[in-house]
């Protein structure tokens, strides 16, 4: 079952990318820059890191999808978008994104270190996170909900396949499930108060 579970996460993740990377050449999305530049660095040290720590399973798989579709939004985002500014802020989240890629580096044989980095990766991905929110706040219509919610939902359904129930194993796909929704609450609510139809939410 465990399995199961961790193929239809990867495959919801998966699923929450094309659609937005389409949006995002059509330039009815525009992404902030530096959070997905941050969602890169993050999401390959979360990627080593979670094949490397502790019994996690197919629940692993999972990472994969972040890496890949993070890369193909940065590079669209790259070629389409007008907006492309870095703070002294978003500078230091790539310095906590680096950090966390040192840190595996360095203590990938050793169980407990190699989580400490996951742990970093973490909390640097919610700072990654903040430059969206930021923006988002000034200027919900730059952005959709729904590949925000699919990511959500691909991420709960990875908590059925982690196969050791330690804190370690936990604590990432609670994150992935819960850091996206201060994206796309924010979202729904500016489209249910403005009466957007539902498909402009895509």
């Amino acid at each position: 079952m465990e399995k199961f579970f961790g193929i239809l996460s990867a495959v919801i993740v998966l699923a929450s990318y094309p659609v937005y990377i389409i949006r995002i050449w059509q330039r009815k999305i525009i992404p902030n820059l530096s959070s997905w530049t941050i969602f890169v660095l993050i999401s390959v040290a979360l990627c080593l890191s979670s094949y490397s720590s502790s019994k996690a399973g197919i629940n692993s798989w999972v990472t994969l999808g972040p890496m890949a579709g993070c890369t193909a939004i940065l590079i669209i985002t790259l070629l389409r978008s007008n907006e492309k500014s870095f703070t002294r802020f978003d500078i230091i989240c790539l310095i906590l994104g680096v950090l966390s890629i040192s840190l595996w580096f360095f203590t990938k044989q050793s169980r407990e270190m190699v989580q400490f980095a996951l742990y970093i990766g973490i909390l640097a991905d919610f700072i990654g996170i903040l430059p969206s929110m930021k923006f988002l706040t000034k200027h919900p219509e730059k952005d959709r909900p729904a590949m925000w919610v699919i990511f959500s939902l691909g991420y709960f359904f990875s908590m059925f396949a982690i196969t050791e129930n330690t804190f370690a194993n936990w604590v990432l796909p609670s994150f992935m499930v819960v850091a996206p929704a201060l994206v796309w609450i924010p979202l729904v609510k500016y489209r249910l108060k403005n009466k957007i139809p539902v498909r402009e939410w895509i």
